[in-house]
């Protein structure tokens, strides 16, 4: 039992290594897009354009910034017009990754709880106590705002920039939703497991 348990703390120690520097590279890359951000809002809307560029599979939509390539676009969403019958190609651009910035925060939030709950266990503390469960919950609300909040953003922005927006929705984030219920729910497994270790620690 001893040595199961020597394994398993090993093993913990390993997963949260892992979960810490997903976190900084996370936090890394949520940077490099504010730094986008930040320089893309000082240009000029002329300076991004959309063009087809023949590559191995055919004529693809690349988007262009200051006559730089830079990489594939999608042309029905980056190339709406306006009212005034412009693309609002920057603009669109500083959503997306405002966006990307968004859901990295919240995966940096997920991995940072999860980190606790693997903390306290190499502590050789049991999993069954209220605050797990609480973190637990905090998994499925913040998993669940992954899946919505994102579309939520991007339906509000277009509506102030277009006057008409559609909710965008994939089949992933009726996945995401699915999972985040789940964790709920084994959230409450947990909930029910600190009674029942409260109850063996008195009788103990």
């Amino acid at each position: 039992m001893k040595q199961d348990l020597t394994v398993l703390q090993k093993k913990i120690k390993g997963d949260t290594i892992f979960l810490l520097v997903s976190g900084i590279i996370l936090i890394f890359v949520m940077g490099f897009y504010a730094t986008d951000i930040f320089q893309y809002s000082t240009m000029k809307d002329s300076a991004f354009t959309i063009q087809q560029v023949n590559v191995n599979t055919g004529m693809q939509n690349y988007l262009f910034i200051n006559g730089e390539q830079q990489y594939p676009i999608d042309y029905n969403y980056y190339g709406r017009l306006n009212e005034e019958g412009s693309m609002e190609i920057r603009k669109l651009i500083i959503l997306d990754y405002t966006i990307n910035i968004v859901r990295i925060l919240l995966m940096v939030i997920i991995l940072f709880t999860v980190t606790r709950i693997f903390k306290d266990l190499k502590a050789k503390q049991s999993p069954f106590y209220h605050k797990n469960a609480k973190r637990l919950r905090m998994v499925a609300l913040v998993s669940m705002l992954f899946a919505v909040l994102p579309a939520t953003i991007d339906f509000a922005f277009s509506l102030v920039i277009f006057n008409f927006a559609v909710f965008n929705t994939t089949s992933l984030n009726f996945y995401i939703i699915f999972i985040s219920v789940v964790i709920g729910l084994i959230a409450e497994v947990f909930n029910y497991g600190c009674v029942l270790q409260k109850d063996l620690d008195q009788i103990a």
